[in-house]
């Protein structure tokens, strides 16, 4: 089938549809019902958004780095060897291994997800709270 890349209306239009599936006036029918993706509660979860804030015990500057002293009155921060520096391009529990989404679909089993830009399925998190 051949046809330009738009529709009469200025939709783009991928060769492959027969029908405009993209435009609303070439199909007012629309997509129908499909499955719901489920949205991430936090963007900001590989963030550490969870973990208590330090602050410095001289002044109270918002510890918001990982540095040993304070960058606003110098006095350091007590040594603590479970802190661990957050990582560049963190990701947060939930995400897709292949894409780094954190939106996908519940499937038929409750420990699989979906993801909903690649389609790759992998392990969901375990709640919090939860050992087993």
């Amino acid at each position: 089938m051949s046809h330009p890349s738009k529709c009469e209306h200025a939709v783009y239009w991928p060769t492959a549809d027969e029908i405009n599936l993209g435009c609303q006036q070439c199909n007012p029918d629309g997509l129908g019902a499909g499955k719901e993706p489920m949205l991430p509660k936090s963007s900001g979860d590989a963030l550490m958004r969870g973990e208590a804030r330090e602050t410095c015990a001289g002044c109270g500057n918002l510890r918001t780095y990982f540095a040993p002293g304070c960058r606003h009155c110098g006095k350091l921060f007590p040594e603590d060897s479970t802190r661990e520096c957050g990582r560049a391009n963190l990701h947060q529990g939930g995400s897709c291994p292949e894409c780094g989404s954190t939106v996908h679909y519940d499937t038929e089993k409750k420990s699989i997800w979906e993801c909903c830009d690649c389609g790759a399925r992998f392990k969901a998190p375990k709640p919090k709270g939860r050992e087993s």
